[in-house]
Formats: structure tokens, C-alpha cells, sequence
């Protein structure tokens, strides 16, 4: 079965990615349906569920509400409905309670007492990411600013820590007046610093946002060349399939890039080693991982912050995955002669965690705990499969009331072999689909500036921004810290969370505890864990399951 290369663009809404699998087709499909959907066996037309309503799941309703109104398969849908144990415009304040079970999408604003908006989780929005954009501009209400806090974004400000006092890198001990005329975020400083090394990796980053240009632009087209199998089909075409197979540290030793300064230049001041300071540093900050615990692609992406601008949307960018779902529903709303409530009950938001999935003869049925929430004909799991915390069997052909594992790799071929048959042979899913994702902390803290003794620096020198290096994060336990000065806000991620001792050794006794993420524990994660690349890096299949029958499926 392909995969249209216009639902490969949900694959490029976050890290990991879930894509969507739609046929051109209709079926009919007898239903159950609680919650507010039509109990009608009448209607023809696919019903559709996407669990999980973060970024993921909110931008493809959005692409199915698209592909069903303006698509020469106009009307295929009969429904969508996202399911998320969240309200669609859940924000993170002051006062709330963290969810230690329920994790949440990776997208999340917190609202402080004084108005100031700070970004828990995704925090930048990047001048290449083509399809954020689009999404932003399809919604007046969404105004983009610069970044206040520049976390994972080298500029001028920022400094990278090798812990107890000493550093690698600051921007500060430049000129401002070597830094403030440059175009971009490189700097003459770098430049000398890193000398041809950082000529490399900027080229290279030049070239990664060439083939990311060509796979938007291969969304936009029918042509055949445009449908592909797996994912690792459309990273041939471009020229990365390569860079998801080798580790990080392999892929910049194809590029030459020095393990560690070399001899002579040790007698030039001011010279250091790329790989092992900022793109070090990089890495832990985007994905709490270092260079050889990175596959390329990637360490690639996070070098790609390097060229371009960044941005967040005023009021958090939280707003996008709501905007995303009413952009979705304004769809059916445009749709003329025919009956305004209909169009809008097509595509609504249940808040409700999804448990368990069970697929029949003729349709999957979720359930949340004993609650029955409808049969679908297509399931699309818009979050981490291994973080899901669903149940998914498929009922027995001879007793309903007896329940099979679901093979979640492979499709059933009716014609060929009897389900039973198939629940043997089924291949286990790759590790990207099994693995356990890193764990981060998000700490917020109020009245707190980086005290300028504890990291050896004068006040007027401490950076808005502090990446750190591997000593760096051994010594310190932090990823990043970046400051919000003129507020006396600072936000800290860190791989475990962080002691009294260790905050008060940062900011001083005064400061105040806002608010601290867990992104981790047994159902959570802040990024995959890529091991490397190798084995590691065999995608996991679009289509979960497939049973054969007419237009059931599980899609992520």
C-alpha cells in the first residue's frame, strides 16, 4: 500500500512524527456511537478517531478536514474525532497541578502570575519549518515575535559551561561591535573559534534545509513520484536516507570535522573543537543526548538552528494546536448547500484517554476504561506508540468474546492467510516504536538571576543563554539554562530534577519555584532515544494494522 506524499507533511510536524494513512474510497460501517456522534447505520462515508490532540493530532485533522473539502475525493469523511484527556486549549498555570501519569503534548505554555508567557516544552518555531508557517498564517489571531528566551538557539548572548566556573565559549567576551551588524547568528567569533570546521557544518546545514525544501514541495503534487512506501523511501530521494543509519559522531567524521583541536592550533588563542562544544551543547539542550547517542539526521535537524531565524507565537505556542483543530472545523464550515450543523459535527474534540482499542469483522471500537466511545473505521495514533498506554486486541473470528493480541507490524491478508494464522508470524516492531524516550526536567523559576560568583564570572558577563558541555552537564546536572532578564525569569532543563542545594547555588536563596515539568517517567519522554542511528534508526510502519476489510486500519 502507498502512502500519498500529502500525508507524509504530518510527519514533519514534531520529533517523533506520526503520519496518516486515508483511502480514496467509501465503506459502509456499521456503528455505535456514544458521546454526541450519530447512532445512524444510514450514512456511508469513513469515521475516522486520531488519539492524541497535541501538535500531531490537531494538524491532521486539520490535513484530513483539507483533503475531504478540496480533494477530488470530496466527501469521503463522515467523521473525525480527536480524543485527548486534555481539553483542546489546555494551558499550564501557575496553579495547576502537574499530571504525573498523563504527560501531555510536547507543545505547553505556562502562564505566570505577572502575564509572562514561558514555553515548557517545544519553544521555537524555525523560518524553514514550511508547514508550522502555513498553519500560523491560516489563523489572524496568531501573531509571531522573536523568541524571548533563546534556549537551544546560539546568538550573541550566550556562553557554553564546562562546569565549576569554567567555560568553553562566550559570545560576551567579543566586541558587540563584531557581533551586532552579522546578518545571522554565526559570528566572526565563531568563525575564528572553529575556523573551517564551522564552514562544514554551516554548509551542511545549508544543504539539509535544500532537502527539506524538496520534500515540501513534493507535498504539493499528485505526480507519481510523490507516493511512497515508508519513510526511508522519501529520505532516499532527498539524500538523507544515509544520515538516519550512522551515529552523530560518524556522520561529522565524514565531514572532517576535528575530535579535538588540533596541535598547532593550540598556539592560536581563542581556538576550540567544534564538535565537542557547540554542537555538543546543541544536542543536549534540543534532545538531552550526546554526539554518539544521536543518529545524524537528527543531530542534522538540530544544526539546521544555525542558519535561518526563530520565533514563538505571542501568548504561547500552545495556541497552535487549538488554532490547528478550529482551522480544521472552519473547513466544513465553508461548505455551501448543505446543511451548517452537519458540516460541523463531521469533526469534533472528546476529552477522554483512550485505553483500549479492538478491532472486528468491520470496524475498531475505543474504549476509555469501561466507557464505550464508538467504532471507527480508521484509528490514527498521533502520539508515541510506546508511551500510549492502550490495550489493542482484535476479536476472535470464531468467539467475539475471546480477544487477540494485535499484530502491530504487517498487514492481514484475508485472501491469502486467516487472521489467526497471521498472529504468529507477525514481526515485532523496530526499536523506534519500542524504546523509551529521555527524560527532562523544566524548572521556572522567579526572582532569580545566575549568580555571577558560582560560575566565575563577572555580573556583567553572565549570558542570557548557558549551554553546557559534557563536563559540563556531569559537573552541573543541567542541560541549559536561559533568562528572561528584564522578568528575573529563568528556565532550566535538566535530566533529573534539580536539588535546593543546586538552585540556590544558581540563583541565590530569594529566588521562587514557578513551576517544574516532568517530561519523562514510565508514560513521557522529551525526545526519542536514538541510540545512535543504525538498527535504531528502522522507521516505525505507517500502517500498524491492517485487517483487510474494506477501509479498517490503525495508522501512526
Amino acid at each position: 500500500m502507498k502512502v500519498k506524499s500529502f500525508f507524509l507533511r504530518l510527519y514533519w510536524i514534531t520529533i517523533p512524527i506520526f503520519a496518516s494513512l486515508l483511502p480514496s474510497y467509501k465503506s459502509e460501517a456499521s456503528s455505535n456511537y456514544n458521546n454526541g456522534q450519530d447512532d445512524s447505520n444510514e450514512k456511508i462515508g469513513t469515521k475516522i478517531a486520531i488519539i492524541g490532540g497535541g501538535i500531531a493530532g490537531s494538524f491532521t485533522a486539520k490535513y484530513l478536514a483539507d483533503y475531504d473539502t478540496k480533494s477530488a475525493a470530496k466527501g469521503a469523511i463522515d467523521s473525525i474525532v480527536v480524543f485527548d484527556p486534555f481539553p483542546i486549549e489546555h494551558q499550564h498555570t501557575t496553579e495547576g497541578q502537574q499530571n504525573e501519569i498523563l504527560q501531555g503534548g510536547r507543545v505547553s505554555s505556562l502562564t505566570l502570575d505577572d502575564g509572562t508567557v514561558v514555553e515548557l516544552g517545544g519553544a521555537t518555531i524555525h523560518d524553514a519549518d514550511k508547514l508550522l508557517i502555513e498553519m500560523i498564517e491560516g489563523d489572524p489571531n496568531l501573531v509571531l515575535e522573536k523568541s524571548k528566551f533563546n534556549e537551544c538557539v546560539p546568538d550573541k548572548h550566550f556562553g557554553i559551561y564546562d562546569g565549576d566556573g569554567s567555560w568553553s565559549f562566550l559570545t560576551n567576551n567579543a566586541a558587540s561591535s563584531i557581533t551586532s551588524w552579522f546578518p545571522t547568528m554565526i559570528t566572526l567569533t565563531l568563525l575564528w573559534r572553529y575556523n573551517i570546521d564551522f564552514i562544514r557544518i554551516w554548509q551542511a546545514s545549508l544543504r539539509a534545509r535544500e532537502s527539506f525544501h524538496l520534500v515540501y514541495k513534493m507535498l504539493d503534487t499528485s505526480h507519481p513520484a510523490s507516493f511512497f512506501h515508508s519513510i526511508n523511501e522519501l529520505w532516499d530521494i532527498v539524500g538523507l536516507l544515509k544520515t538516519t543509519h550512522v551515529s552523530y559522531d560518524d556522520f561529522l567524521d565524514a565531514f572532517g570535522l576535528e575530535r579535538e583541536v588540533q596541535w598547532w592550533r593550540r598556539f592560536i588563542p581563542g581556538q576550540g573543537c567544534l564538535r565537542e562544544e557547540l554542537l555538543t551543547a546543541m544536542n543536549i539542550c534540543y534532545s538531552n543526548q550526546l554526539n554518539p547517542e544521536m543518529n545524524g539526521l537528527s543531530g542534522l535537524i538540530n544544526l539546521m538552528s544555525l542558519t535561518g531565524e526563530t520565533f514563538s507565537i505571542n501568548g504561547g505556542n500552545q495556541q497552535l494546536i487549538s488554532s490547528a483543530f478550529m482551522q480544521a472545523q472552519k473547513q466544513y464550515e465553508s461548505i455551501v448547500n448543505t446543511d451548517n450543523n452537519e458540516n460541523l459535527s463531521r469533526i469534533r474534540h472528546v476529552q477522554a484517554q483512550i485505553t483500549t482499542v479492538v478491532s472486528d469483522m468491520n470496524s475498531m471500537g475505543l474504549w476509555s476504561e469501561q466507557r464505550n466511545m464508538g467504532k471507527f473505521d480508521i484509528v490514527i495514533l498521533a502520539a508515541p506508540l510506546q508511551n500510549s498506554q492502550i490495550s489493542f486486541f482484535t476479536k476472535s473470528h470464531f468467539d467475539e468474546a475471546v480477544l487477540h493480541s494485535m499484530p502491530m507490524h504487517g498487514m492481514v491478508d484475508s485472501d491469502v492467510e486467516e487472521a489467526g494464522e497471521h498472529h504468529r508470524q507477525a514481526k515485532p516492531l523496530p526499536p523506534s516504536a519500542t524504546n523509551d524516550y529521555t527524560e527532562v526536567i523544566t524548572t521556572i523559576v522567579s526572582s532569580a538571576t545566575v549568580k555571577a560568583n558560582y560560575v566565575g564570572l563577572a555580573d556583567s558577563k553572565v549570558p542570557t543563554s548557558i549551554y553546557v558541555t559534557e563536563k559540563g552537564r556531569r559537573m552541573e546536572g543541567i542541560n541549559e539554562i536561559s533568562c528572561l532578564a528584564e522578568h528575573e525569569i529563568c528556565k532550566v532543563l535538566s535530566p533529573q530534577r534539580l536539588s535546593t542545594e543546586t538552585l540556590e547555588n544558581l540563583f541565590g536563596p530569594n529566588h521562587k519555584i514557578e513551576h517544574v515539568k516532568v517530561w519523562g517517567g514510565d508514560y513521557g519522554g522529551f525526545t526519542p532515544n536514538y541510540n545512535g542511528g543504525r538498527e535504531h534508526a528502522v522507521p516505525t510502519p505507517f500502517l500498524l494494522y491492517d485487517g483487510g476489510l474494506g477501509t479498517k486500519g490503525l495508522a501512526e
